[in-house]
C-alpha cells in the first residue's frame, strides 16, 4: 500500500466478505487517498494487537476498547451488513472522528467516474442524456431515472401462516409466500422492488405492450421463477405455467404461493443450463408439449445457455413471444439478439437503459451502462 505523511490516516471498521468486495471496487481511489492505521469489528474472536491481511492491506486488529488511544482521523464503516454497525459507534472512538459509511463511498467514486466519462464522451452523453442528467442531480444506481424514485410505494402487510411456518403478502390480490429467513422488511422491498420494475417504461419490463404479453390460453415459461411475481401476475391467462428455479430455498414457497393451480403448475427445482447435467435441466427435455407461447427469462447471465437447451421448442412454435433479460453480461444484448435471429426470431431491444451495479461496473472505463431486456418473436403464416 501506498504511503505519505499527507495521507488522511483510517481505521476500516468490519472484516467481512463484502469489505473486501467495497475495497476491491474502488482500491485506486482508496490507495492514493489513505493510510490505514488498523481494522476493528463486532464479534470478531482475534485477538487484539494482531497483523491480520485483509485485502491489499496489512494492519493490526484493535478491540473495540482501544481504539480511543490509535491515532486516525477517519473511521471508515466498511460492511454492507448495517445490522453489525452499532448506532452508538462513536462511543468507541476518539473525539472528532469523521465517520465515513463505504457504501456512500463507493457510490460517490461510481459517480465521479460516469460524470468524468460522460464529460470526455460528448456522443455518448447526449446518447444517454437523461441518465446523464439524473446522476449528475442524484447517484448511480440500477435504474437512474426519476420515475423510479417518485414510484408511489404500496401498503404491503406480511402475514404468518401458521400451517407452514412461512411468511406471506398479499399481491395482486393473491398471497405470495416466501422462505422462512425473509423478514417483513425484505419482503416488503423485494414487492416494491419488482412493481416499480415492471412499470411500463422500465428497462426491465417483462410486458411492456398489448402485442407482447401473455395471453388467455397461453403456454408459459417463467425463467429464473424466484418467487414468481411475474406467473402470479399471469396464472389466470395461463393454460400451463413452467416455473424455473434452482435455488432450492424458493422451493417450499412456491409450492405453496401455487398450492391452488396445480392442475397447471409445473415447478421445476432446477437451473437451465444448453445440457442436462446434475442440477441443471433443459427447457426442450423438460416441457412436454411440442410448442410454447411465452418465455420469460432472467438467469443472471445464463440465458444463452438456456436458449440454446429451447432450440426445438422454439423452432416448433408457431406463437412465441420471448422476454429476455440481456443485462447480466456485458455482450449479451448483442449476443442474444443474433442467436434469436438464428432462429427466425424478429427483435428490439426495450426501452431505456440500467446500470449493473456489481463488480463488473468497474472492470471497464467504460460506464457499464447496459440494455435491459430484449423482445422476440416467432410467428408462422
Amino acid at each position: 500500500m501506498k504511503g505519505g505523511e499527507h495521507m488522511e490516516k483510517v481505521l476500516i471498521f468490519g472484516i467481512d466478505d463484502l469489505t473486501a468486495e467495497l475495497l476491491s471496487k474502488c482500491w485506486v481511489e482508496f490507495e492514493e487517498k489513505y493510510h490505514v492505521v488498523g481494522f476493528s469489528g463486532i464479534g470478531s474472536n482475534i485477538e487484539n494487537g494482531s497483523v491480520i491481511r485483509f485485502k491489499n492491506i496489512e494492519a493490526k486488529f484493535f478491540n473495540n476498547k482501544y481504539l480511543k488511544d490509535l491515532d486516525f482521523d477517519i473511521c471508515f464503516l466498511c460492511s454492507l451488513n448495517r445490522a453489525i454497525i452499532p448506532s452508538d459507534i462513536k462511543r468507541w472512538l476518539p473525539a472528532g472522528t469523521i465517520i465515513i459509511d463505504a457504501l456512500t463511498y463507493y457510490n460517490e467514486i461510481l459517480k465521479n467516474r460516469f460524470m468524468d466519462y460522460c464529460n470526455d464522451h460528448e456522443e455518448f452523453k447526449q446518447d444517454n442524456l437523461e441518465v446523464y442528467q439524473y446522476v449528475k442531480r442524484k447517484n448511480v444506481q440500477m435504474y437512474p431515472y426519476d420515475w423510479f424514485d417518485n414510484a408511489i410505494q404500496p401498503p404491503i402487510e406480511v402475514k404468518k401462516d401458521v400451517s407452514c411456518n412461512m411468511k406471506y403478502a398479499i399481491y395482486n390480490q393473491k398471497q405470495i409466500y416466501y422462505p422462512e429467513d425473509y423478514s417483513d422488511e425484505m419482503i416488503k422491498e423485494g414487492i416494491t422492488f419488482f412493481i416499480k420494475e415492471q412499470m411500463i417504461y422500465s428497462p426491465h419490463c417483462y410486458m411492456p405492450d398489448m402485442n407482447h404479453e401473455v395471453k388467455i390460453g397461453d403456454i408459459v415459461l417463467d425463467c429464473g421463477a424466484a418467487e414468481a411475481n411475474f406467473s402470479l401476475d399471469v396464472i389466470d391467462r395461463v393454460k400451463k405455467i413452467y416455473l424455473y428455479e434452482g435455488d432450492t430455498k424458493w422451493i417450499p414457497a412456491l409450492r405453496k404461493t401455487f398450492e391452488q393451480y396445480k392442475d397447471k403448475v409445473v415447478i421445476i427445482d432446477k437451473f437451465l443450463d444448453s445440457y442436462v447435467h446434475e442440477g441443471f435441466e433443459t427447457i426442450d427435455n423438460t416441457v412436454v408439449e411440442k410448442e410454447i407461447n411465452f418465455i420469460k427469462m432472467d438467469l443472471e447471465g445464463y440465458e444463452l445457455k438456456a436458449l440454446y437447451g429451447a432450440k426445438k421448442h422454439i423452432i416448433n412454435s408457431q406463437d412465441l413471444r420471448l422476454s429476455i433479460c440481456t443485462y447480466h453480461q456485458h455482450e449479451d444484448a448483442a449476443v442474444l439478439s443474433c442467436y434469436l435471429q438464428s432462429l427466425g426470431c424478429k427483435w428490439h431491444y426495450g426501452k431505456g437503459k440500467l446500470f449493473r451495479t456489481d463488480s463488473s461496473i468497474w472492470q471497464s472505463k467504460v460506464p457499464d451502462l447496459r440494455i435491459g431486456m430484449i423482445y422476440a418473436n416467432r410467428m408462422e403464416n
